[in-house]
């Protein structure tokens, strides 16, 4: 006699190597995360400026005494603040950190444009990187799933001759992908066949 099992809670092939990833953040989010980030930058930033200014004073002590503004060499970085606190005052060690600050500012926006462009741009072979994706449990043995209709929007846009290229690459196993299972989506999509 046999008794029934239920498997629906059973992962059919779970791979170490890819996740389920988050949903993505809304402008809300996005601002908060930016804002939070930009305020431990500016604080770290500061919490270091009094070394950096220091630094700055040592590296550039020759130029210094040359033009007058200093009469003896540093004998090191604690008389450097020593004399410094003394000389122009304890704040002074802060002098230059809000245009550090500013420019830390400018570049994180610059730069944080640029990734966001970056991540919504990958593609492989014409097809965007998460729709190559939405195909991974359809080419990864032993059980495939039958192609979504996202995987098969995906593949109706690829360069198929360039997918074939992937086919002995070495890639494709180490991200648990079956290149045989793979190559045979397009006839399952009921697009025209990968013949490779």
């Amino acid at each position: 006699m046999r008794y029934p099992v239920n498997t629906s809670f059973v992962v059919a092939n779970p791979s170490p190597v890819f996740i389920q990833a988050p949903s993505e953040k809304g402008a809300a989010d996005f601002a908060i995360d930016f804002l939070m980030g930009a305020v431990s930058a500016a604080v770290s930033k500061s919490a270091a400026a009094p070394i950096e200014r220091a630094k700055l004073l040592i590296q550039n002590q020759d130029e210094m005494i040359k033009s007058g503004q200093l009469s003896d060499p540093y004998k090191g970085i604690g008389d450097c603040f020593g004399r410094t606190i003394k000389d122009e005052g304890f704040v002074s060690l802060w002098r230059g950190n809000i245009v550090a600050i500013l420019a830390l500012l400018v570049v994180a926006i610059a730069s944080n444009g640029v990734l966001v462009e970056v991540s919504h741009a990958q593609t492989i072979c014409n097809v965007p990187l998460r729709g190559l994706m939405s195909c991974k449990p359809s080419a990864t043995p032993p059980n495939p799933a039958p192609p979504s209709g996202v995987c098969c929007s995906a593949l109706s846009q690829a360069n198929i001759p360039c997918l074939c290229s992937y086919k002995k690459s070495k890639v494709l196993p180490s991200l648990g992908i079956d290149p045989n299972l793979a190559m045979q989506l397009p006839a399952k999509c009921k697009l025209p066949p990968a013949n490779c």
